[in-house]
């Protein structure tokens, strides 16, 4: 058998973190950067890991929320430049003359030519970059990630909670076929089949109903890490939609979005969280 570390049969065992903590852990890191949100983890019945990776998503939330603020605050800047060169060079202009001195008409045909190049190219970096567009884009994408976690620390939304209706499915329209053609017998087995069902993933919504630990973790760490790829491509500057500034409508407690043409998709949760291993990434 390898020991290299490369092989399935081989782990490392679980070590604790050293008592003398040397060694700073995400929760650790979250009390000291957000000691009210600290308290919250703080307050649900989680393992250590479990609440480490809470952590995690919360702080990541904050990271991708400052950098959309700081990408708005940029793009107000390039803005505002423009604004002020397209205002301030059609009165230089106008002021050219009449002061009778050939200096000032000379200073001010300067500060007018000066003043037209920077406005040129805040307006060229702003609508190549879309500072402005792309910040909010990832702004909404953080308060996304907020939601969805006071959805996990509450239980509720239909994600968390099987008794919770979904909106999206509020219509009263049934299609009822033509299934008079289909065998007696064949219809009682499928709806044996589908009673069998039903009981099964009632069984299963009761055993995850009002535990934070298991697998609601993972539904939320499914939920937040595809979240979290929305947003870091939410950071590329030809993604559909940013130039635009349209913004898909998204609701946390129910997993589901809205693309840019209104089409509906439902987040799937996935297995287990793939993104506990992986190093936090910015742009």
């Amino acid at each position: 058998m390898r020991t290299d570390g490369y092989s399935a049969d081989w782990w490392l065992p679980a070590q604790q973190p050293p008592a003398d903590g040397s060694l700073d852990t995400e929760w650790d890191v979250l009390s000291r950067e957000q000691p009210p949100a600290a308290s919250r983890v703080a307050r649900l019945p989680l393992t250590h890991g479990e609440r480490d990776m809470v952590s995690y998503a919360l702080r990541e939330a904050d990271k991708f929320a400052a950098s959309a603020r700081a990408w708005q605050l940029r793009g107000n800047r390039l803005y505002t430049g423009q604004i002020i060169a397209a205002a301030m060079v059609p009165v230089l202009i106008a002021l050219i003359g009449n002061f009778g001195s050939d200096g000032a008409d000379q200073l001010l045909q300067i500060c007018a030519i000066g003043l037209s190049i920077c406005g040129t190219l805040c307006g060229a970096v702003e609508s190549v970059y879309a500072f402005r567009a792309r910040g909010q884009v990832r702004y909404n994408h953080a308060e996304r990630m907020h939601n969805l976690f006071n959805s996990y620390a509450t239980l509720s939304g239909a994600l968390f909670d099987p008794n919770c209706a979904d909106p999206a499915d509020s219509s009263t329209e049934v299609f009822i076929p033509d299934i008079s053609a289909i065998p007696r017998a064949m219809l009682r087995a499928h709806l044996l089949h589908l009673d069998e069902l039903d009981a099964r993933q009632e069984g299963q919504a009761i055993a995850r109903a009002g535990r934070h630990s298991g697998q609601n973790f993972k539904v939320f760490c499914a939920a937040f890490n595809r979240l979290q790829d929305q947003c870091r491509q939410a950071a590329y500057v030809d993604v559909p939609g940013v130039r635009q500034g349209r913004v898909g409508a998204f609701d946390a407690a129910t997993g589901g979005a809205y693309d840019t043409q209104g089409r509906a998709r439902v987040a799937v949760p996935l297995s287990g969280a793939r993104w506990d291993a992986r190093m936090p990434r910015a742009f």
